[in-house]
């Protein structure tokens, strides 16, 4: 109810002002609430526990609060109160050598879903098509993304394919993968594997980063392209990643699609 809104919002303003002070005292106004040490994030609870003590609320309620304001922190508003700009960083890799997949029609309906929200300022995509194995840390490095979604081909035996240098497939190891992210971490906070087979690439990865989200099976092409594209449009209305992996699910269910099982989600 109100009263609840009205602690949320106290207790938000108050840690993004304790935030805004440890930052500056860092240097460094571009790490996330995410990111902190297990006591600055014990700080964190217990300025969020004295806010709910003031409106009443119990053990349970000061939780979910803090819970709240941890998602409004992940893909909302940064350390200094204002509209953080959102980069998500796409990777394309359709080697020659396997059946050809419509990526460029997955780029083309996420790039539409945002310019169509309501927050289509805060969301800069970076494309990088044709993604080979060696170029994976410099992209990583160089763009910083808040998100990464990978497009193409998958397998149940040999997980994700980039390409070499030829345009031929080559797999990349799950757990080569994972401490890829778990050494670039400070800035990804979500995953997004949009292919066959990625579920066990996204299980790994997400011991390191905040929500991943693979396919347990084999996903179609048209499956591929509606779910991202709900996906993203709940993002750029705002919506959190819990919510906007649902919405993509529920957009497969009202296309009718079988693929609608496969999503799934790992929250950290």
């Amino acid at each position: 109810g109100a009263v609840t809104q009205a602690a949320r919002d106290e207790g938000a303003a108050q840690v993004r002002g304790w935030l805004k002070q440890l930052l500056r005292g860092k240097g460094d106004r571009n790490r996330a609430a995410l990111q902190l040490r297990p006591e600055e994030m014990k700080t964190l609870r217990q300025i969020m526990g004295d806010t709910a003590r003031q409106y009443g609320m119990d053990d349970a309620q000061s939780e979910a609060m803090v819970n709240v304001v941890l998602v409004k922190f992940l893909l909302g508003e940064d350390a200094a109160g204002g509209q953080k700009l959102i980069k998500v960083l796409f990777l394309a890799a359709n080697p020659h050598d396997i059946g050809q997949l419509r990526l460029d029609e997955e780029i083309r309906s996420i790039d539409e879903a945002l310019c169509k929200s309501a927050s289509r300022q805060r969301f800069q995509i970076e494309q990088q098509w044709a993604v080979r194995v060696s170029d994976l840390q410099g992209l990583l490095l160089r763009h910083r993304p808040d998100i990464v979604h990978f497009s193409g081909h998958g397998s149940p035996a040999s997980g994700l394919f980039l390409e070499d240098g030829n345009g031929l497939s080559r797999h990349v190891p799950a757990p080569a993968l994972a401490d890829l992210f778990g050494i670039l971490n400070d800035t990804v906070r979500c995953v997004v594997l949009n292919a066959c087979y990625s579920h066990e690439q996204a299980a790994a990865i997400g011991q390191h980063i905040a929500a991943v989200i693979g396919m347990n099976g084999k996903i179609g092409d048209e499956a591929s392209v509606v779910f991202a594209a709900a996906f993203y449009q709940a993002l750029g209305y705002g919506k959190d990643v819990p919510t906007a992996f649902s919405l993509g699910v529920s957009q497969l269910g009202l296309y009718d699609l079988p693929d609608a099982i496969l999503p799934q989600l790992l929250v950290k």
